[in-house]
């Protein structure tokens, strides 16, 4: 095995020391007396108790501290800081945070460095596109989902939870953006497996590996070999990679032919008045497109398991959830059985708006938005050097009494008549990010969970077995969902 492989590791560990003498090269020139104070936090203490030992670096040493995670100095910040970082453009960058941050330099840099323009660009454009129409589409297949869920579980025993959800947050994904004749089981099992590709080749996943945590730059080299050479050739498959770059040919060969799905809206984007696409140009589609998947999924079926999590616990907001939907059913004259879901269904359950937002809030994640200051900056009396990874401790936020009243509790009525939805952001509430480079794609996100919701309440109680969940990485609550089991018992009449 090491003879096969040998190569490829010794490929490896030559990129992680170039990668390791061009950041010495390249290591700020800030006086190591102007920066805030480094906490040397341990790998305990940042898998175990991370909030809690940084919060209480925080106080000791003041708003700005630095920290080291997983091969990356990182600087945390107090929430006072929170708005001005993420919103200040003229000093933070969005995209070079991400970019640093998980490694996405060589992507931004195939298309002149637009691709986080044009992801953010083209997801607001696709999504009020789609938006008013669209869930009378989805509806059915959430639905669908949930009563084969339902009709396979076993009384006594937990659900696949995480399973259930990718199956049919895959399936909805492709019906946006592909439509019905990409709707086959091969195809959403490669989504669902594309999207566990992307998301290990992004480190979302590199804190639960022991060489992740022990031995990062070599980790890192040793992921992108196993995830772009071998896994994501595989996932994706021959078949579907081929009928998507069939598609935008011959899309842009009919240029004046209305096309509703993502392919003919980024087609029509990016070519020439005549309909013509350069290979590059078609690459780059592929790109985008492969990214807005995963982009779509991952993110939402994570907090689709923390939002049944919070349901299991609660059997009486299971009971209101469930009357709001009958009551806005039958005020538009529908049976419960077969009812009409649309957007005004949507709009109309505000008590599941509620609920949805202060999952959102309560659900405990601790950083979950990046940036880099575009040059050396003060911040709390401290210089943070230009291009560093800066973090606001977003908890601090959720949980301030600033901005909430007693905001250590779960109230999922809390914000019914505030006018703040779930799809709203806001300084205390930053699930979807805050300022120009929040979430493009929020709103369709809430309506996917509306529609889980409702198919689950139709059809199901579910029950949180002892009220117990793991968070298996307490520093990416965000992006790694918790752990538990799940029992369902089939809705009666």
């Amino acid at each position: 095995m090491l003879v096969t492989h040998g190569p490829i590791i010794i490929g490896c560990i030559l990129l992680a020391a170039v990668s390791l003498f061009w950041k010495i090269l390249h290591n700020s020139k800030v006086p190591k007396a102007a920066l805030p104070p480094f906490v040397p936090l341990t790998e305990y203490e940042l898998q175990h108790t991370p909030l809690e030992c940084i919060a209480r670096a925080l106080k000791q040493h003041g708003p700005v501290i630095q920290i080291q995670r997983n091969g990356h100095r990182l600087f945390l910040t107090s929430n006072e800081f929170t708005p001005r970082i993420l919103t200040d453009e003229s000093y933070f960058s969005f995209e070079s945070g991400m970019a640093k941050f998980f490694g996405l330099t060589w992507v931004n840099d195939l298309h002149d460095g637009t691709f986080f323009h044009d992801m953010d660009t083209y997801a607001r454009g696709f999504v009020a596109q789609q938006v008013q129409k669209v869930v009378p589409e989805i509806w059915p297949i959430f639905e669908k989902g949930v009563c084969g869920m339902v009709e396979n579980s076993q009384p006594g025993r937990p659900v696949e939870l995480q399973h259930q959800v990718q199956a049919i947050m895959a399936e909805a994904t492709i019906c946006i953006f592909f439509g019905q004749k990409y709707g086959n089981p091969k195809n959403v099992k490669s989504v669902v497996d594309l999207a566990e590709d992307i998301a290990e080749l992004l480190g979302i996943y590199q804190n639960m590996s022991f060489l992740g945590r022990k031995a990062p730059w070599l980790w890192k080299p040793l992921t992108w070999v196993k995830i772009i050479l071998f896994r994501i050739p595989l996932h994706i498959g021959f078949t579907f990679t081929r009928t998507l770059w069939t598609d935008i040919s011959e899309i842009s060969k009919s240029p004046g032919k209305k096309d509703d799905s993502l392919i003919g809206y980024l087609v029509q984007a990016y070519a020439s008045p005549d309909g013509q696409l350069s290979l590059r140009t078609r690459m780059w589609i592929m790109v985008l497109i492969l990214t807005f998947l995963f982009a779509s999924l991952h993110q939402t079926a994570t907090i689709m398991i923390w939002v049944t999590f919070y349901l299991g616990m609660r059997p009486d907001c299971q009971d209101d959830l469930r009357e709001e939907v009958s009551s806005i059913l039958r005020s538009r004259g529908m049976s419960c059985t077969n009812p009409v879901v649309d957007v005004q269904t949507m709009h109309d359950a505000v008590r599941t708006d509620s609920f949805i937002r202060e999952v959102l809030r309560m659900k405990g994640d601790i950083v979950n938005l990046v940036r880099a200051p575009i040059r050396d900056i003060e911040i709390g009396g401290y210089i943070i050097p230009k291009g560093s990874l800066i973090f606001p401790v977003t908890h601090l936020s959720y949980r301030s009494p600033e901005f909430v009243t007693d905001p250590e509790n779960f109230n999922g009525e809390r914000w019914i008549g505030s006018g703040k939805t779930a799809a709203m952001t806001g300084s205390g509430y930053l699930a979807f990010g805050l300022g120009r480079w929040a979430c493009p794609g929020r709103i369709l996100a809430v309506m996917e969970l509306k529609c889980w919701i409702f198919a689950l309440l139709k059809h199901s109680k579910v029950e949180l077995d002892g009220c117990k969940y793991e968070i298996l990485d307490p520093f990416n609550i965000t992006s790694v969902p918790p752990q538990g089991d799940i029992m369902i018992e089939m809705c009666k009449g």
